[in-house]
């Protein structure tokens, strides 16, 4: 893991290398297969659903900070920010509103560790427990660790005491230049971490690199919002721009892929 000069008294320009994008749109099951279709607007919008993540080492950045991404796409349109503080590590996250659970979906801690999840529809399944798991994963985390590295010890105790129970895509930085994809399943999991990456980033929709099905990715699973993703990302790279300003006006705000037009907007097609 490459050091980048952090301290736990730079919190504040962690904060500042930070992006943590959160959108909300309604869900949409397709039951239909990407690859199976002719290719149209129709079959575009009808799987444009679910989260789209993305995280990156300080090598990929002008700046040599990490960064970290989440499009939250759920079913419930109201979301709220909690600052939460139970006497451990105080952190920022996203809940649903009025939620009595306590449970977060992706934010930031004090030492500067940030984590956020997406749903992958590839890997195996069978942890006990909730089936929101990751709502309790995210707070515990929040509000115990410091690094990426805490973070895969942390999923080694789960593995240990009952699996987790919904398989998700982990992305996670720290204060310490860390960053990293966890790929989680009931009882195991696969890290990437971006230093081992060509280009220093990994980009992540509703499957996994480690599950089934990857030369048939589903249109639920979202493989044209992964690589649609993943190639802003490379050209951003490639031009030392990859920065918040760059990610909030080229990926966050993209609704397009090559054969679709959405302007004028309000966008009036099938979506």
């Amino acid at each position: 893991m490459k050091l980048y000069g952090y301290t736990h008294k730079s919190v504040i320009s962690v904060f500042i290398s930070i992006i943590l994008l959160i959108t909300i749109s309604p869900v949409i099951n397709p039951s239909s297969s990407f690859f199976d279709l002719e290719w149209s607007e129709e079959v575009f919008w009808e799987g444009l659903n679910e989260c789209t993540t993305g995280v990156c080492s300080g090598a990929a950045t002008p700046d040599g900070k990490p960064l970290l991404w989440k499009n939250r796409d759920v079913g419930s349109r109201d979301m709220e920010f909690h600052y939460y503080d139970d006497g451990r590590i105080p952190f920022i996250s996203i809940a649903t509103i009025h939620a009595p659970d306590a449970k977060y979906f992706g934010g930031v801690n004090a030492a500067g560790f940030a984590i956020e999840n997406s749903n992958s529809y590839n890997l195996p399944s069978g942890g006990s427990g909730d089936p929101d798991d990751d709502g309790w994963i995210h707070r515990e985390a929040l509000a115990r660790l410091r690094t990426v590295d805490e973070f895969e010890s942390y999923i080694d105790s789960l593995n240990l005491s009952g699996g987790v129970n919904l398989n998700s895509n982990y992305g996670a930085i720290d204060a310490f230049g860390g960053a990293a994809m966890f790929e989680v399943s009931a009882y195991s999991y696969t890290r990437f971490d971006c230093d081992d990456q060509p280009d220093g980033i990994i980009i992540r929709a509703n499957y996994s690199y480690s599950g089934s099905r990857l030369n048939n990715r589903r249109s639920g699973d979202g493989p044209y919002r992964h690589d649609r993703s993943l190639t802003k990302w490379k050209e951003a790279v490639e031009n030392d721009n990859l920065t918040p300003k760059f990610h909030f006006q080229n990926v966050v705000r993209d609704i397009s892929i090559q054969g679709v037009d959405p302007y004028p907007l309000p966008f009036d097609g099938y979506y």
